[in-house]
């Protein structure tokens, strides 16, 4: 373990706010120097509280999103200073994106040190050059640029020598991901001084997307921090100023009020309507009132003035699912409250040999929300990896409850590190699990058979038919395997236009029948038919836009959750839901059922026995009176 303790965290604070009381910078904002321990905005100090927070947690990986101009990136350098001065012979690196931006962090970082009044006892520049400035305590700081080149060497980053402290900035325009793979390779996972900041504005869904998520996802070994344009305390205009008339008199319309509601929801902070006229002002000069201009469609502005961390991740295009949309479905149905499992599969041979256990969020494949309930109807939609098409590069799995009246996720599996036969046992296990108490579930079952799908799909066949011949019964019994054949059913294709035959068993998806299913997920989804309760599977469809005739994800941001989703729900519209609404098993009347004792279950089955029973006899009098009325007709006369 090295966590900080609350001493060493609170001697090292003071120290820093002593040594921000004497670091001078040049600001844009001032004429001169200006003294930082005096000039600090709340977003910073924000900041290294988190930081230090983390380091007691013993999270020494800090990753920060944030606006545009907030000085994070200058209070982060006087952090270079400070950590790379109080421990000696530390081994660090700065890295922003480009040359120029490199060599302004020198050059400010120069200047800290140059300008430290003599009487403050620090340690000054022994070596300084433009890679690499040397301390006298004999800590260095590599002064590197990550370039743009996405090889392995691209900018240096490849070359980088062992590291126990980063400065990272800029992330958003690094194209240079095997670089970074390699750069966070050379750097110590043991030294219990060790720190990484990484800090960057959004910029739409890139390789820095996928790295905040994985910090969101792994909070045992990472600090998250978000930044929106309200941290910087001086973004206001004055009630006295001559554009608070223009820009602050107006309350606030809808969108403004949602947005207020989030930042005070999820961050804690009350939007004052001195900071909402600068906004205004700042995003659209010409706005208006409520019926004036929408700013929030220049995505531009939005992710460099953000309100949430969602505000980061825009893209060009036309947006598939409607952030509005995947906001209330966030709100309302998603949930972090699962259980997490992992499935060993590696050094098993048969499929009863495959073990799952619970699992720590770093090791999570499984997650589940609701676990099997009796006399219900599941739909399991799984596309392997590099199935569907090449951008979904893990095997997904969702498992969904289908009601009359929309369909809900309970389940969701997601991992690249299998092969196309231990995802044939995942999916036949989730099925067997799904199936319930004896198999007394309905399940349906769709995988995508394209690529490595039809070796998922041969493997599948093969287990059931082991199955059903018996091999390894006991086994199987043991584990509670043996239904995965019972009342299991695979998902037959036809062709849409098809008036018959041509039959294929699961889904092969082509251009045309990828727009199809993503079509019939956005419908239930916009409608609220469909419960989502991954927010993996949320970031996902953020991600998703509309260019000319192709539907996909920007970027570098993958959807094999979308598509295993849309399986689910275009099964569930097309072919499962006329039978749930002839039942009329809505969610209302499976969660009263759910309710009932049984002796109330006896007596409803009583109760409908006996209705049937006096149908049937309405239907035979029925009868009768119409053949007597016919009789009379024709021989009374």
């Amino acid at each position: 373990m090295s966590a900080w303790s609350r001493e060493k965290r609170s001697a090292f604070a003071d120290g820093f706010g002593e040594f921000l009381k004497n670091c001078h910078i040049f600001s844009k904002d001032s004429t001169g120097l200006v003294c930082l321990g005096d000039n600090l905005y709340d977003g910073q100090k924000m900041f290294f509280n988190d930081v230090f927070d983390g380091l007691e947690q013993d999270k020494h990986d800090v990753y920060a999103l944030k606006s545009r101009q907030l000085g994070i990136s200058t209070g982060v350098r006087a952090l270079d200073v400070f950590w790379n001065g109080v421990h000696d012979g530390l081994p660090g690196a700065v890295v922003f994106d480009t040359d120029a931006n490199k060599n302004t962090a020198r050059r400010e970082i120069e200047q800290m040190l140059k300008h430290l009044p003599k009487a403050f006892k620090f340690p000054r520049i022994r070596v300084q050059n433009r890679n690499e400035i040397i301390l006298e305590n004999d800590s260095r700081l590599q002064f590197m640029a990550a370039g743009t080149k996405d090889t392995r060497s691209g900018g240096g980053l490849g070359r980088s020598t062992g590291l126990a402290f980063a400065h990272c900035s800029e992330i958003c325009s690094w194209e240079n991901t095997e670089g970074i793979t390699s750069f966070q390779q050379a750097c110590s996972e043991v030294n219990p001084d060790r720190l990484y900041i990484w800090e960057s504005t959004g910029r739409g869904y890139n390789v820095w997307h996928g790295m905040v998520q994985d910090a969101k996802a792994d909070e045992t070994h990472k600090t998250f921090v978000f930044l929106g344009w309200w941290s910087k305390n001086n973004q206001i205009i004055p009630a006295d100023h001559v554009d608070y008339q223009q820009y602050g008199i107006d309350p606030p319309n809808k969108q403004e009020r949602d947005r207020i509601i989030a930042v005070h929801d999820r961050y804690g902070i009350q939007i004052t309507p001195e900071q909402l006229a600068w906004v205004r002002r700042k995003t659209d000069p010409a706005y208006e009132d409520e019926d004036g201009v929408d700013y929030t469609d220049d995505i531009t502005v939005l992710q460099e003035q953000a309100w949430t961390e969602e505000d980061c991740w825009q893209h060009t295009g036309a947006q598939f699912f409607h952030a509005t949309t995947l906001q209330e479905q966030r709100a309302r149905y998603c949930s972090h409250k699962w259980k997490g499992y992992e499935f060993l599969t590696s050094h098993a041979t048969e499929f009863d040999q495959i073990k799952v256990l619970p699992a720590n969020p770093r090791n999570t494949q499984l997650k589940v929300w609701e676990e099997p309930v009796d006399d219900a109807v599941y739909i399991i939609g799984a596309d392997p990896a590099f199935g569907a098409d090449e951008k979904n590069d893990r095997s997904a799995i969702q498992v969904t409850r289908a009601f009359a009246d929309g369909i809900d996720q309970v389940a969701e599996y997601a991992w690249p590190l299998i092969t196309a036969e231990n995802f044939a046992w995942v999916i036949l296990a989730l099925c067997g699990w799904y199936a319930g108490t004896a198999g007394r579930n309905e399940v349906y079952c769709q995988v995508e058979v394209n690529g490595p799908g039809a070796a998922t799909w041969a493997t599948m066949r093969r287990v059931r038919e082991q199955i059903a011949l018996g091999w390894r019964s006991a086994q199987m019994a043991e584990r509670g395997l043996e239904n995965v054949v019972t009342n299991v059913k695979n998902y037959i294709y036809t062709r849409m236009d098809s008036l018959g035959g041509g039959s294929a068993w699961h889904w092969k998806t082509s251009p045309e029948t990828r727009i199809y299913t993503l079509e019939r997920l956005k419908d239930v989804t916009t409608n609220g038919m469909f419960h989502i309760r991954s927010v993996d599977l949320l970031e996902e469809m953020r991600a998703v836009s509309r260019e000319g005739d192709k539907i996909e994800t920007t970027g570098n941001r993958k959807d094999d959750r979308i598509m295993s989703a849309s399986f689910c729900t275009h099964y569930w519209a097309d072919h499962i839901r006329r039978t749930l609404i002839a039942n009329k098993r809505t969610r209302e009347n499976e969660e009263k059922k759910l309710r009932l004792t049984f002796r109330d279950q006896v007596g409803m089955f009583n109760d409908h026995q006996l209705i049937q029973f006096f149908a049937q006899k309405r239907t035979v009098r029925g009868r009768q009176m119409m053949g007597a009325a016919r009789n009379q007709w024709r021989y009374g006369r």
